[in-house]
């Protein structure tokens, strides 16, 4: 089977605008809905949460994020119930919005 090379074949004939709008499309299918946590799933992710913090266990945490998906592995140092955030360390410091995930390992 031959593999093409795509879009590389044919960027030297490409206006700099339309290498821009494929740019901007790419990045858009990139893009991600917001996932919907029921009751259970949220609860899930609390027992994972506060057994990885009680444990010092790794953790990696999914969190949504201006349209994506982001994941974050360390140990969690802290859980900020005022601010609703938990504070994630693996040499650098995170502090994520507990809002914002949607998946604990």
């Amino acid at each position: 089977m031959v593999q093409d090379r795509g879009n590389i074949k044919w960027s030297s004939m490409m206006l700099p605008e339309h290498a821009e709008l494929l740019k901007t499309m790419w990045a858009e299918d990139k893009k991600k809905a917001r996932p919907l946590l029921d009751e259970q799933e949220k609860e899930r992710l609390n027992e994972v949460i506060v057994l990885a913090l009680k444990n010092q266990k790794i953790i990696t945490v999914s969190a949504y994020h201006n349209n994506m998906i982001i994941n974050y592995s360390g140990v969690i140092k802290k859980i900020d119930e005022i601010n609703n955030k938990i504070l994630l360390q693996n040499g650098d410091n995170y502090s994520i919005p507990i809002m914002d995930i949607v998946d604990a390992r």
